[in-house]
This record gives structure tokens, sequence and C-alpha cells, in this order.
């Protein structure tokens, strides 16, 4: 894109190549501007946006034809040919996907952190750039990455803890989730929660609204809509998919902390993350599973009696231990 910014420069010195001015003239006059006007940094971007969805979709009408056998014409949109110019000048071309979504980018370094929202033992909600709002969990850690957020490409790293993630509408620009263990989660404007705390055995991509893309670095991939989720083993690296209730998934936001079929791992992690205690089971199976909800402002004394007559067992409280028998 610095290419792209150069020639406009070169444009307003009067300093173009005949090619290249008949191309940008071309798209002055599409937008109804007679001057050359000096095109700021927003408006060139904005411009670059556009016209490369713009050569994608006709780049795929095309398929077929060698690219250097193209020739620019005024029955191509403006926004066509100045995209046609930048493949001339080497500019790297990203196909579309089959299924709707842009092909996926393998990340081969670590991008430095520039910046980083933690939560600790509070909840937080932040705002980013293009409007998306993320609410973080308690014990939560998002990273935005250098040159992972900007006008070209909105990625984020949810490097431990739970988000739910409202998203704004951006086509041309997929909003993309990645955590640690290399899961990615690819939306174009949705909401939806990922439960992804390093204490806990599983992976969690719930669906409230829209459509969600999931795959792993393994090679699973599921496309996901409303009231559906993906669970990500973490042991077997295994991807699978299943039926949830979306807006329960995100529930916490509002104090009700549901537990949908979850083991006694996570279920003696949720009272230390709400309640500051630790569990001591003697008789419940780790293989068992458990549905139920409280709201974290319930007296915990409630809460252990519920699971309790659930599992059929007994159970004290002291010294900020609950035990099992």
């Amino acid at each position: 894109m610095n290419k792209l910014k150069k020639i406009f420069s070169a444009y307003v010195r009067g300093k173009s190549t005949g090619y290249e001015k008949e191309i940008i003239d071309l798209w002055f006059k599409e937008k109804g501007k007679s001057s050359i006007d000096p095109v700021s940094d927003d408006e060139a971007n904005r411009f670059s946006l556009q016209a490369w969805e713009e050569f994608l979709l006709y780049m795929k009408k095309a398929e077929g034809r060698r690219l250097w056998n193209l020739r620019i014409s005024y029955g191509l949109t403006a926004a066509a040919a100045v995209a046609l110019l930048l493949v001339f000048l080497n500019f790297p071309i990203k196909r579309p996907a089959t299924n709707g979504y842009p092909q996926e980018q393998n990340i081969t370094a670590e991008a430095a952190v520039v910046r980083q929202f933690v939560t600790g033992g509070n909840m937080k909600k932040i705002r980013l750039p293009d409007g998306s709002v993320i609410h973080m969990n308690k014990e939560t850690v998002i990273s935005l990455r250098k040159g992972r957020f900007n006008a070209y490409t909105r990625e984020v790293w949810l490097e431990e803890g739970e988000a739910f993630f409202e998203v704004s509408k951006d086509f041309s620009r997929p909003f993309i989730v990645h955590t640690t263990d290399g899961l990615n989660t690819r939306v174009l404007g949705t909401s939806f929660n990922i439960k992804a705390y390093s204490q806990l055995k599983e992976k969690v991509v719930s669906v409230k609204t829209g459509r969600v893309q999931v795959s792993s670095e393994t090679g699973g991939r599921i496309l996901l809509d409303v009231n559906n989720k993906a669970v990500f083993h973490t042991a077997t690296q295994q991807l699978t998919a299943g039926i949830t209730d979306g807006a329960g998934a995100a529930d916490w936001r509002n104090g009700r902390i549901v537990l949908e079929h979850v083991s006694m791992n996570e279920l003696a992690f949720r009272l230390r993350q709400y309640y500051d205690v630790e569990v001591v089971n003697h008789i419940v199976p780790e293989e068992m599973e458990i549905y139920t909800s409280f709201y974290i402002d319930t007296p915990l004394e409630h809460v252990v009696k519920n699971i309790a007559n659930i599992f059929g067992t007994s159970y004290k409280i002291e010294n900020n231990t609950i035990e099992f028998y």
C-alpha cells in the first residue's frame, strides 16, 4: 500500500508517468473530481480497500486468463483499473476463498505486542478503533500486535481468559481472534463468546448472532451459526461442533454464570474465580458433567447446596475450602 501512496504523491506533485496519470485521472473522473486535490492517508486507505475488493471480483470473473493478457480499458471501473496497476507493481494478491471468507494467512513470526488489556479480578469493556466492543471476563488478557489492527486487517490475541466480542461489520476486513494454541476465530460482523482459560481442558467458541468460522492449526475447520459452538480439546487437538445457548454463554457479563455440561474441574475453577474458594472432591467422578447456573451475588452456601443436591453428595465449607464427600 505504500506504493499506492507514492503514486498519489507523485500525481499531486505532477510527476506521475503517463500510464499512472491516466489511471488516476480515471479514478478522479469517476468520483466527480475535476482537479488534482491532494489525497489524505485516510482517503487513500478507504479507496485502496474498495479497489482491492472490486479487483478480486473482477479477477474471479476473469478466471482462466493470464494476468499479463488483461488490458485496461474505460470499460473497467476506475477502482479495478488502479487495483490492476498495483498488481503490475508486485502488490501481493490475496485470492478469495470459496466459502465466502478470504484465505487464512499463516502467521510465521510473533509480532511485537503494542498494547495489552488485563482484567485481573475485575471485568472490563474495551472499544477498538473500528467500533467493535470486547467484554473481558475476570483473569483475561487481550493483546494487539504490531501491524495487525489497522486499515487493512483486524486481528486480536486472546492470550488468556474469556471474552465476548461484538464485531462491527466490515466485509473488506474480517475480524480474527487468535488464541495461544493456534485456534482462530474469523468473522465479518457478529457477536460471539470465546472461553480460553489455560486451566481448563477445552476452549469453546459460542455464537450469539451471525456466523463464525473456527479453525485450528491441526487442520480442523467449522462454520458456526447462531446457538452453535465449537469445542477445541486441548489434549487431543480435536475440534468438534455442538449446540449451545449463545446468549447464555455470554451471560457472565450480567453476573449470571452458566455451567453447560462442565466437568468438576471447571466447576471448581468457577467457584474459585467468583468466590475465592478451593474445592476438595472425594466422591464426584471427574468425567461427570453438570448443567446449572448461578448469579455471582448469590450466597456461596446456596450455590454449593444446589450443586451437592445435583451430585447427591454431602458438603462442608471451612477455611475458604469446599469439600464434597
